[in-house]
Parts: C-alpha cells; sequence; structure tokens
C-alpha cells in the first residue's frame, strides 16, 4: 500500500500535516481550516474518487492560493499545545456580540494550537502565508455554497459545518424556544439545581417595554422582587429544615453535608422563580440545523426569540460567513399559526365540552398495538409482578396490544436478520406463540447495561402521551427533543401548581404561594391589557403546563434509565416512574423484561423525592 512517502512530496506532507492528524491512515482528524472549507471539501469527495486529503492538497496546490510557497522542504515535528494555549484558544471573541451572543474562534481545536519547531520568524511567516491562503480558500468555500446550498438547494452540505455558539442573558422563556427551535442543536444551560442567581437577573419582555405604561413595568418589577424574596426565604427555611430532618451519611465531612442539603434546597426553592430570570447555554449545531432554527425563531412571536435569532445570525455568519446569511422570517409560518390558531378557537368555541376534570400528569394517549385488544382504554398504572426465584423475572400475562407491538419489533428482526420478505415473515409471526416472542425480546435485552444502547428494532414501537408538568419539569424534558417530538401549549396558570413535596414538609407552603399569587395577579392584569406574551414571562417555575409528546420505546429506554434513577431531579423522576407504570398497563414485558429499567423502576427512592 503506498505511504505518505511515496504519494506526497515533501513540501506536500508539511502543508497537509497543518490540516490532518496522520497521512497513511484510513481515519483522521481534522483541524485548522474554516468549517465552510470542509464542508466544501467533504462535498467534493460525494462526486470524485479522491480522498479528502487528496481534495484538499488540490484545493490548496490551487496557483491562486500557493500554499506551498515558503514551507520547508520536510515536514517539521509539531508539539503538543499546553493548557494556557487551550484556555485561550476557548475564548469567545473580545467583540462580545449582540444580546450577550459570541461564537469560539473558528476551527478552534488541538489543531489550531500546533506550532512549528523551526525558528519563531519562520514559523511566524509561514503562519501569515497560511492565514492568508486559507482565507483565500474561505472564499472559494463562500462562492461554492452560493451556489449549491443557497442557489441549488443542497442543504445536506451544509450539514457539514459547525459553529459553537454562548449565549447569556436570555430568559428561561427564550431558552426553551431556543432549545425546541430545531432538534439537531446540542446545549448545556446554566443549572438552577446547582447554584443560585442573582438578585435581578430578569429579562423585561420587550412586548412590556413597547407598551410604555410605567405603571405596568413597574408591577413587574416588583413581581421579580417577590418570587426573588420567595426564592431566598424558601432556600434559607429548606436547608433549616435539611439539617434537622436529614442524618449525616457515613464518612460525609460538614462540608460536603452542607454542599448536599444545598443543592437540595436550590432544586426546590426554584419552583417560586418566573420564566423572565435569565440563563446562559452553550450551543453546538451543523449550519443546516442552525439556519432551520434561526428561521423558526425569527418567525416566533416573541420579541425576545427574534431578537436572539438576529444576534446568533449575526455571530455564526462570522465563522459559517455564507449558510446562516441567508436565514430570514418566513411570513408562511406566521400565517400558517396564525390560521391554526383561528381555526382551533373556532372550533373549540362550536364544540368544546368543559369538564371540570383534575389535571393528569401523564396520560397515555396512543401506542403501537392499541386496538389489538378490541379497543382497550387509554393505559392507567397497573401492578408490577416481583421477580422470580434466581434474579430473572417470569413474564407478566401480556395482553394483545403487547403482541402486536412484539410482532412489529420481531417483524423488524426477521427482516434484518433472516432472508425472506414479509410473506414469510408474517407467517413465522403467526405461528410463534406469545411465549416464544416474549423469550426472544428478552433475550435481546436482558443482558442490556446501563450504558449500553437498545436494540434499533425498538424504534418501531411508538408512544403518545399527555403531560401536565410543572415548568421546572417541561424545562428537563426538552433537552430529549432530539427523540422526542412535543406539541407544548403556552405558558400559563389555568392547570394549577406542583409543590415540592420537601417545601410542604417544611412547612414552606405558604412562601411558595405568596410568589405565586403575586405573580399570577399580574398574569392576569396583563392578559387584560392586551400583552398575553409579557404575561407569560410572569409565569413561576411551580406553574404547569399540559404538553404532548410522541417518542418510541427506544427512547423509553434512555429516559427511564436517565431520568428516573435517584440522581434525577425528583419531579421529572416522578414523571418518568408514573409513564413507565402507563407504558406496563398496556405492553407489560416490553419494560419488565429489561433488568437494567426494573433497576431503576424497583430500586431506592423509587417513591419519593
Amino acid at each position: 500500500m503506498p505511504t505518505a512517502s511515496s504519494r506526497y512530496t515533501p513540501r506536500q506532507r508539511a502543508l497537509l500535516a497543518r490540516y490532518v492528524s496522520n497521512l497513511d491512515g484510513n481515519v483522521y482528524a481534522i483541524y485548522n481550516l474554516p468549517e465552510e472549507v470542509v464542508a466544501v471539501i467533504f462535498a467534493y469527495v460525494s462526486r470524485s474518487p479522491r480522498s479528502f486529503r487528496e481534495n484538499l492538497l488540490r484545493l490548496m496546490e490551487d496557483p491562486e492560493l500557493d500554499l506551498l510557497a515558503g514551507l520547508p522542504a520536510q515536514p517539521q515535528a509539531v508539539p503538543a499545545p499546553g493548557l494556557d494555549q487551550v484556555a485561550a484558544a476557548a475564548e469567545p471573541d473580545a467583540d462580545g456580540g449582540p444580546a450577550g451572543v459570541a461564537v469560539l474562534p473558528p476551527g478552534a481545536g488541538a489543531g489550531d494550537l500546533a506550532g512549528s519547531a523551526a525558528p519563531e520568524a519562520a514559523a511566524a511567516e509561514g503562519a501569515a502565508t497560511a492565514a492568508g491562503s486559507v482565507a483565500i480558500a474561505a472564499e472559494k468555500a463562500r462562492k461554492f455554497h452560493e451556489k449549491w446550498v443557497v442557489g441549488y438547494g443542497h442543504a445536506s452540505v451544509a450539514e457539514l459545518a459547525k459553529a459553537a455558539v454562548g449565549i447569556e442573558g436570555i430568559s428561561r422563556l427564550a431558552s426553551a424556544r431556543l432549545e425546541t427551535a430545531n432538534p439537531w442543536l446540542s446545549f448545556i444551560e446554566y443549572s438552577q439545581r446547582y447554584q443560585m442567581p442573582a438578585r435581578g437577573a430578569y429579562v423585561v419582555p420587550p412586548e412590556l417595554e413597547a407598551a410604555g405604561d410605567p405603571e405596568l413595568l413597574a408591577a413587574f418589577h416588583r413581581v421579580q422582587d417577590v418570587t426573588y424574596g420567595a426564592y431566598e426565604e424558601l432556600f434559607r427555611g429548606l436547608v433549616a429544615y435539611l439539617e434537622r430532618a436529614e442524618p449525616a451519611r457515613a464518612g460525609e465531612t460538614p462540608k460536603a453535608r452542607r454542599s448536599r442539603l444545598e443543592k437540595q434546597a436550590f432544586e426546590d426553592a426554584r419552583y417560586a422563580l418566573t420564566l423572565a430570570v435569565q440563563t446562559n447555554l452553550g450551543m453546538v449545531g451543523n449550519g443546516r440545523a442552525l439556519r432551520d432554527a434561526i428561521v423558526r425563531l425569527l418567525s416566533d412571536p416573541y420579541e425576545e426569540t427574534t431578537r436572539l435569532a438576529l444576534a446568533i445570525r449575526a455571530e455564526v455568519t462570522k465563522v459559517l460567513p455564507t449558510l446562516v446569511r441567508y436565514a430570514e422570517p418566513n411570513p408562511r409560518i406566521r400565517a400558517g399559526e396564525a390560521a391554526v390558531a383561528r381555526g382551533v378557537d373556532e372550533a373549540l368555541r362550536r364544540y368544546r365540552d368543559v369538564r371540570a376534570v383534575a389535571s393528569d400528569p401523564v396520560l397515555l394517549l396512543d401506542w403501537t398495538g392499541r386496538g389489538a385488544g378490541n379497543g382497550a382504554p387509554a393505559g392507567g398504572p397497573g401492578p408490577v409482578p416481583p421477580a422470580s426465584d434466581g434474579g430473572r423475572r417470569a413474564p407478566a400475562p401480556t395482553t394483545p396490544d403487547e403482541q402486536a407491538a412484539l410482532d412489529v419489533i420481531l417483524g423488524a428482526w426477521l427482516a434484518e436478520f433472516g432472508s425472506g420478505g414479509w410473506p414469510e415473515t408474517a407467517d413465522v409471526l403467526a405461528r410463534m406463540t406469545p411465549a416464544e416472542k416474549i423469550a426472544l425480546y428478552a433475550r435481546a435485552v436482558e443482558g442490556l447495561g446501563p450504558h449500553d444502547p437498545p436494540p434499533d428494532a425498538l424504534k418501531f414501537v411508538r408512544y403518545r402521551v399527555e403531560f401536565t408538568v410543572s415548568e421546572a419539569n417541561w424545562h428537563q424534558l426538552l433537552r430529549h427533543s432530539r427523540r422526542m417530538h412535543f406539541a407544548a401549549q403556552a405558558p400559563g396558570i389555568e392547570h394549577g401548581i406542583t409543590v415540592p413535596p420537601r417545601v410542604q414538609e417544611a412547612g414552606l407552603a405558604p412562601v411558595l404561594m405568596r410568589a405565586v399569587d403575586a405573580a399570577e395577579r399580574l398574569f392576569f392584569r396583563l392578559v387584560r391589557d392586551g400583552l398575553p406574551l409579557a404575561a407569560h414571562y410572569v409565569v413561576t417555575n411551580a406553574h404547569r403546563r399540559r404538553v404532548q409528546a410522541e417518542f418510541d420505546l427506544w427512547q423509553l429506554y434512555h429516559l427511564i434509565t436517565l431520568r428516573g434513577k435517584p440522581e434525577a431531579q425528583w419531579d421529572i423522576r416522578r414523571t418518568v416512574h408514573e409513564l413507565a407504570r402507563r407504558v406496563m398497563a398496556v405492553h407489560p414485558n416490553l419494560v419488565r423484561c429489561v433488568p437494567r429499567l426494573m433497576a431503576v423502576l424497583e430500586g431506592p427512592g423509587a417513591g419519593r423525592p
């Protein structure tokens, strides 16, 4: 097999070494190149027999770039970066950018920090040459994207370039809009579970500022002050209560115990805070996801989110100059949503039958196999049979709905591992007994560890659920938007509140109710004065909202494993455990046969916060 020594000249090797991690292997990392240049060269690969390295070399040897000029005849050693260099490279742009949005340096990565072992003057000269030439390459990439991505709609090319964005000082309301704008964006967000927000760190809704009503604006500031005061009082009261109620753990130092109790207090006190409170996020996304999210947010009804979208577009354009530049508001999105809202309002006025019923926190609306049991009702909680002797669970009595779901899973396996088509698959499924189907499913899942992905065939089994959960709970659920589809109602107060059990036990519920009462009074006033969007900012984390979610059995495994364990926040853990009970009422063995899931559902802390 030819090696780099035989394929490339010494100068070519020196050039490539600046941008790829090795010259001979079939797998190599790529760095030091603008993201749009990387995307273009990958696009070349899809239409060319040349490799990425060969296409890169061809681009760099373009006479217009002249990257070979001044390079040494032999490749030079590249030292590893120091920690101080890594930290420096990760700093956001000094300019800051609008609305607290900053983009990390283009192409940031270990390769950016690599330097030549040649004398400093030669290294500086080579770096200057390379920088100018890469800028020309970036301009060539821009023209490519203008033609193929913008002009011809080849959006898949845009997925090959990415940007990392820092976002600060936006409201919790806006962060939720951003995090659900596109499922292929990745986020990390400031957690109110582990730290105390600063007093006064909240966003005033632009709609309220534009109203020009000083008295209403002053009322908004008063509510933020009242709710934050309740938050501080809840925090202090919860710490004092937990110091009395929670014994020290074996070997736990006083400092460690205090930290543990404060975390629990932060977790529950935050239910008094409003959606106006500021948060910070880190976001990474490819060009296509960023562009689609920007279009969605520019078409959003909230002024804060449209301003945020403009800021993101301005900053990301510095890294991806072409791919998001033409992201504009889509009037058809707004017009379509307005038409749907009018139609829904008309349907509700004509046909709604108002029912005075309590909000069910988890209602299973639909599932794979529903109807196989001749119209079984929506799933309610059912008993969980105990494990049989030896630790391996005996199958629970199955249901027609579960057998239909098992046929979907086993049908996928018969297609994947067998050789026949559907008639043969249908015949096999018809002849297998229910016990045989459950046994085959159990063999596939019983050995899964906590970090093992479930079989892909489980993605064919679907569930649709209505949740009625606190805003604190919802902000955790929405982190799963990559594999869950949500239809969420707007923030509101009509579904009541969630009172954390520890707040109730500590006798602090009146403190939380003081915050809720102040928020609700202003909510009604803002709606009455024609500012419903501004009213959403005074909804507290305790207030509940309804959310429909659609997901698969594969995702249910992930939810139970991550959000059902004792370390998870109590509110979402309670929701996930209830969801598991609902699913087990219609598909008892799809959860029961999985030891890793049952260890969570029956493990420590399963019944309380």
